[in-house]
């Protein structure tokens, strides 16, 4: 529960993120978009969990008392709790990642909009909103939506990092323990529910191509 909730939260922030801001920037290039995404995904890509963690806990919690302290709380006792506690990994998370996710989607999202079938849509006198949102965005998620489900996978059996910052006892943390403890049946149970959740992941990947792509319908 502790892995899970820290996984699909930050999730959310880092595509809503990192999506929006790489495709204003592109839709918008040649104004200050394009240098602020640049500036916004250099700067996050290049730190570190451990070290935006613990400095936006400084600020956020101790400082400024902004947001609670760091803690899991069962999200079916309290659920504005359980948010609240998740707050902090979801921003620290979800920062960092977004900074890959906007330098992705603006590369995608500029080499659709030089497509034929867009300016074909431009030729025909096709509204702006609907080019740049049914037309090219649609074409242009397509690679998103695959990083994102690896990731989504990758992060299930992978956070700790993130878990040891915030003294979270998840499943890559139990995992570490397991190894140090030589607890064989903990260590067996965490590698396998990783292996499952790369391949539920990439399942439903592959499932939501159909859903994105109607050419993956008709082939």
């Amino acid at each position: 529960p502790v892995t899970i909730s820290i996984v699909l939260g930050g999730a959310v922030i880092y595509l809503l993120v990192g999506v929006s801001m790489g495709m204003i920037s592109a839709i918008r290039r040649g104004t200050v978009m394009g240098p602020a995404a640049s500036g916004f995904s250099l700067t996050f890509a290049s730190m570190q969990i451990f070290f935006l963690g613990l400095l936006l806990q400084y600020i956020l919690v101790y400082d400024f008392g902004l947001l609670p302290r760091a803690q899991y709380y069962p999200i079916t006792e309290n659920p504005l709790k359980w948010a609240g506690g998740m707050l902090l990994p979801w921003i620290t998370l979800g920062l960092i990642n977004s900074a890959s996710y906007a330098r992705l989607s603006r590369a995608q999202m500029l080499e659709t909009l030089s497509e034929d079938f867009v300016r074909t849509a431009w030729a025909k006198g096709v509204s702006r909103r609907m080019v740049h949102l049914k037309h090219a965005f649609r074409a242009a998620v397509t690679p998103i939506v695959t990083i994102a489900g690896l990731d989504l996978g990758l992060q299930i059996g992978g956070l700790l990092i993130t878990e040891t910052t915030f003294s979270m006892l998840g499943l890559a943390r139990q995992s570490v323990l397991a190894v140090t403890n030589l607890n064989l049946p903990i260590i067996m149970a965490t590698v396998l529910i990783a292996a499952v959740a790369v391949v539920v992941a990439n399942l439903v990947v592959d499932m939501l191509y159909a859903v994105i792509d109607p050419r993956v319908r008709l082939s």
